[in-house]
Formats: C-alpha cells, sequence, structure tokens
C-alpha cells in the first residue's frame, strides 16, 4: 500500500477516534480524497474504494468507546419499521452466502455480495445518533455540499482544456456514443471523481441537498445565489454523459413538492426556488441569444442533445433494465438466485463480474433476483413496505407540529425514495462504499428527525397547556 494512502489513513483514524462527530466529517473529505489519489497512483488500486469504510469503523469505535455498545430497541424507526423484517432478511442473506460459497469457493465474492446489501446499515445507526442533534445535520450537509462543488469543479477544467490525469477516468472509462458528434463518441468528464457515474450521483445529491436546506431555510443564501448554483451543478452534470442526472433531480424537485403540499410546509419556498431557476434559465437563454440549441456553443452542444434524448428513452430503459434484467436472472440463476456476489458491483475485480456471470446486475431487480432470488425480492418488498408505512405515518404526525425542521424531514425523504426509483433501473453507483454509506446516514437522519420534531412539538404542547416543562427521560449520546 501506498505511504501516502497509509498517511491519510492514520490521520483520518487519529482525528476520528477522538470525537466520533467530527469523524463523520472526515469520512465525506476521505471518501471524496480517495478518488484523485486512486487515479494519481500507478496501479490504479481498487481498494482505495474501502478507505472510508476504515474511517467509518473507526467512527463506531470511537462512539460505542464513549456510549456503551447500541441498543437498536432503543430506535423507534429500527422498532417499528425494520426489525422483524430485517431478522428474515439476514437469515436469507446468510442462506446465500453459504450458497454463494458452495458455488464459487470465492469468499471475496461472498463478502462483496454480502456488504452491497449490509452496508447501508450500520450507517443508518450512526446516523440515527449523529441526527439526534439537528445542528450536526446541517453541518453534514452544508460541508458535504462544499466538498463536492470543488470536487466536480473539475469537470469545468476539463471542458476549458486542461489535461490532467487527475481529472480522467479511472481506467478507460466507459465510452459513449453520440450521433451529434464528428467522431460518433461523446467525451464525458469525471472532474476530481473517479468516474462520471460517481460524479453525477454526487451532483445529483448536493443539488438535494441545497434544495433541502434552502427550502428548511437552513441555508441563507440569496435564492438567486441558489438558483445559480444549482443551474452549474445541473450543467457541470450534464458533461458527465449521464443522462438519468436530469430525471433524478425532477423526481426529487416533484416528489418533495408534492409532499410539501400535501402536508402544507413550505411549500411556497419551495415554488419560488423552482420559479428562481426557470426565470435564470430563460434570462440565460434572452440575453444570450440562443434562439434553438444549436447556436450554443459546438463543444456543449452534444451534451445537450444527450440529455434530453433520456426522457424519450424512460420506457425502453425501464424494460430493458428492470422487467429484462428479471426474466434474464430466473433464467440463469432460478427461483432460489445464484447466492452472493454473482451480480455485485466490484465483484469483476475478484473473479465476478458480468464476464462471468452475465449482465443482470445492470438493474436493481435483476441483481436482487439473480443473488437472493425470488424469496429475498419479496423479503425486500415487505421490508420497503414496511418503512414506507411506518414513515407515512411519521409525516402525517409531524405534520401536527410546527416546526422549522420539517420541510428538511420531507426532503430527507424525498432523497430516499429517488434513490429506490434509481436503484430498480441502474445499480452500479450502489455498489460504492462511500455512497452506501451516504444513503445509510440520510436514513438515519430522517429517523432522527421524526424523533426530534414529535418530541420538542410534544414539549411544546404540553408546556403551553400547563406551564411544566416535562422531562424527557430518554437517553441521546452527546459526545
Amino acid at each position: 500500500m501506498n505511504e501516502y494512502v497509509l498517511l491519510l489513513i492514520l490521520l483520518g483514524v487519529v482525528v476520528s477516534f477522538p470525537n466520533w462527530r467530527l469523524g463523520m466529517l472526515v469520512c465525506i473529505l476521505i471518501g471524496f480524497l480517495a478518488d484523485p489519489a486512486r487515479k494519481l497512483m500507478t496501479d490504479q488500486p481498487v481498494y482505495m474504494v474501502v478507505i472510508v469504510g476504515v474511517i467509518f469503523a473507526t467512527v463506531i469505535l470511537s462512539f460505542i468507546f464513549r456510549n456503551g455498545f447500541i441498543n437498536l430497541g432503543k430506535i423507534h424507526f429500527w422498532r417499528k419499521a425494520l426489525s422483524t423484517p430485517f431478522k428474515l432478511f439476514f437469515l436469507w442473506l446468510i442462506y446465500e452466502a453459504i450458497v454463494s460459497l458452495l458455488n464459487y469457493q470465492n469468499p471475496m465474492l461472498t463478502a462483496i455480495g454480502m456488504l452491497s446489501y449490509l452496508g447501508p446499515f450500520p450507517a443508518f445507526i450512526i446516523g440515527y445518533y449523529y441526527g439526534l442533534r439537528v445542528q450536526d445535520i446541517q453541518r453534514f450537509m452544508i460541508i458535504y455540499i462544499s466538498v463536492a462543488i470543488l470536487m466536480v469543479s473539475g469537470i469545468y477544467l476539463s471542458y476549458y482544456g486542461i489535461d490532467w490525469a487527475v481529472l480522467k477516468e479511472v481506467s478507460k472509462g466507459v465510452p459513449m456514443y453520440s450521433a451529434y458528434t464528428v467522431s460518433g463518441y461523446l467525451v464525458p468528464y469525471p472532474g476530481f471523481l473517479r468516474s462520471t457515474e460517481g460524479a453525477a450521483w454526487h451532483i445529483n445529491t448536493a443539488v438535494c441537498f441545497i434544495i433541502m436546506l434552502a427550502v428548511s431555510r437552513k441555508l441563507r443564501w440569496p435564492k438567486i445565489a441558489i438558483a445559480a448554483l444549482i443551474i452549474l451543478l445541473i450543467s457541470a452534470g450534464m458533461m458527465t454523459g449521464r443522462r438519468k442526472l436530469l430525471v433524478e433531480i425532477l423526481n426529487f424537485i416533484f416528489i418533495y413538492s408534492a409532499i410539501l403540499f400535501n402536508f402544507r410546509q413550505g411549500a411556497g419556498r419551495m415554488a419560488g426556488i423552482s420559479l428562481l431557476i426557470a426565470a435564470l434559465v430563460i434570462g440565460i437563454v434572452t440575453v444570450g441569444g440562443y434562439e434553438s440549441l444549436s447556436d450554443i456553443d459546438e463543444h456543449y452542444r452534444p451534451y445537450i442533445y444527450r440529455g434530453i434524448t433520456v426522457f424519450g428513452e424512460i420506457d425502453e430503459r425501464v424494460h430493458l433494465t428492470g422487467i429484462s434484467m428479471v426474466e434474464w436472472a430466473l433464467d440463469s440463476y432460478g427461483l432460489l438466485g445464484g447466492g452472493l456476489g454473482v451480480a455485485s458491483q466490484g465483484a469483476q475485480h475478484f473473479g465476478g463480474g458480468a464476464t462471468i456471470f452475465g449482465g443482470s446486475g445492470e438493474g436493481g431487480l435483476g441483481k436482487i433476483v439473480a443473488e437472493l432470488g425470488v424469496p429475498g425480492l419479496l423479503i425486500i418488498v415487505w421490508m420497503m413496505g414496511s418503512v414506507f408505512t411506518y414513515s407515512w405515518k411519521m409525516m402525517k404526525k409531524v405534520s401536527k407540529y410546527k416546526s422549522s425542521l420539517t420541510p428538511l424531514f420531507y426532503g430527507l425523504f424525498s432523497f430516499l425514495c429517488v434513490n429506490i426509483i434509481s436503484f430498480v433501473i441502474a445499480t452500479q453507483i450502489y455498489g460504492d462504499m462511500f455512497v452506501q454509506l451516504i444513503l445509510g446516514w440520510v436514513m438515519g437522519f430522517f429517523a432522527a428527525l421524526a424523533e426530534v420534531i414529535v418530541r420538542t412539538g410534544y414539549v411544546r404542547l404540553v408546556t403551553q397547556r400547563s406551564g411544566a416543562m416535562p422531562v424527557y427521560k430518554g437517553t441521546i449520546p452527546t459526545s
């Protein structure tokens, strides 16, 4: 292992262990910095993707050292929504792990498959306790946004002709075809991140976080600045060549707006930001004199053409990576699945991948059926249904309390919904450890905010009625 990598890990561990909350922010930095560091290394080692996991493991140890072992029964969300289905899910994972080991004699393949399903759960638990301090959620999101902007700024550097090794994709990247270039190929830009897929996901996440913080008035920037920043990020996202970015952002805005309007919480602010974005786009087009796409910069035009074609291909994409992949998985592995790892991202580095097992892992449903079979898919549907049902009940309950945190709470739920939809048709990015951790943390923040809003609302209500301050007897880690 490179001595600079060891130094990076050591610094992360030294900073994270004394203060697990600070360690969560270190995870953001390490998760992002691992990509450019990997690109600058001669052999571009795949182990760089798990460095953030080492730092997060330090965060878990630090938390346990200061607060004792975690009692999942004290987490209301876990007890009500996850406990029972997760137990059955875990047992089925053990069964499929045994199947994988017996069939392929490849422990690394099995471990990668197991991690792809269990990775977000430890992050959810720590994210929950971290989120009980609401100001820490806001700090986490702002730091994530700031670092993400720096990482994707490299896309603009590439666009303007900077040809650094740190701005290229790891390995050869994925070729993209285009009918709007002379060569027939489109050159995608990943920025300082290792892949265009990762860059697009982090841009989408940053945009969603910005909108959440703006609507909940936790980001006190001028609305015009917020709208301009979102447009710049989306423009950078177009140059990754990953068209589904546009669909994901629009899905988030639609789901978030629908929830805000339904519960009459912050809908006006959401509408205001959306109108500002639209007005800025119209203004840019008018001032620039762009009467049609043909007037736009010749180098940028193919990215726009590629981006807008996604809306006409959604049905085809859903069928190709959704239904077709499930059919392929059933034909290849049967009703009970082929075992963990056969369709997991990263397995290609350890004797697996599409070359060996086929391409059913392109879509989320195909991956689940290929590895866990139909019983595994049904268990996951049950678990997701339980989570959604409980979450909706909590959103209705939270809406009764007038809290400034409510729009943020709804935004986190909308973000999780968008990623579930995206996973169904494109699963590769969800094999990334950093992405798994972020999703787990966000789910933990969501669960924590539900308790914080209800608890503070209840305290306020009782205080107003009786004049006495009720005492909360629960335990919240404060160190």
